[in-house]
């Protein structure tokens, strides 16, 4: 016997029906969502990574040229920087065990949110990649992101084995790895904030502009005109 559209077995195939479309657009939309909140979680994080990062970096290079000599004591702009520094009561600034607290201490304050925003990005290195690249930039683009993945943590696993003296027979062979690691993670690290910096400040831009006054309030006439 045929089921009529009245009939409760027809009406159960009708709800069926509809809730197998309905369902998979749930879904849809759902993953559609996880990836932009990801997004903005990694562009947030990289954001504030960035300051540290930059006194890593600063810090670093300081500690580079004192380790190996090459630091310009007798040029003019030297001079020009102490005398700034001594003017401002600033000396122990250029102190090298300063330099090295703030360097080590950097590194550990930003060990998670390191940790955090390479996790968050793993979808991105493992799977997708924008399309509108060449296979060529496709495959430039995958191995500076990996070896900023791989060159980020041995960096900051060298530099705590140096500062915990975890090899401490071998402190000047772990600060060599420690140092010319470092100097390997420059180029990739100057690429991706090259690349990304941009993206980031146009995402957090977004943000503040949902998040403003003139935002909530047309949300809140928006929902109550739903109402």
């Amino acid at each position: 016997m045929a089921a009529g559209p009245g009939s409760p077995i027809g009406a159960a195939a009708c709800y069926n029906a509809f809730e197998m479309i309905k369902v998979p657009s749930v879904h849809v939309a759902n993953r559609q969502a996880r990836p932009r909140r990801q997004v903005r979680l990694v562009a947030d994080l990289g954001l504030a990574l960035l300051p540290a990062l930059l006194v890593e970096t600063l810090t670093g290079v300081i500690l580079f040229l004192f380790a190996h000599g090459l630091t310009p004591k007798g040029s003019a702009w030297a001079a020009a920087v102490f005398e700034f520094l001594a003017a401002h009561d600033l000396l122990v600034v250029q102190d090298i065990s300063f330099q090295t607290d703030v360097h080590v201490w950097a590194g550990y304050l930003t060990t998670w949110t390191l940790a955090l925003k390479a996790w968050q990005s793993w979808p991105t290195l493992t799977g997708w990649f924008p399309r509108r690249f060449s296979p060529s930039r496709l495959r430039a683009e995958k191995a500076a992101a990996w070896a900023l993945l791989v060159l980020g943590p041995a960096s900051y696993l060298s530099g705590v084995a140096v500062a915990l003296r975890w090899f401490p027979l071998q402190d000047r062979l772990a600060l060599n790895v420690h140092l010319w690691v470092s100097v390997a993670l420059v180029a990739p690290l100057a690429w991706h904030v090259w690349r990304y910096f941009p993206e980031g400040i146009r995402v957090l831009s977004v943000q503040l502009r949902r998040s403003g006054p003139g935002a909530r309030a047309g949300g809140r006439a928006a929902r109550i005109a739903g109402t």
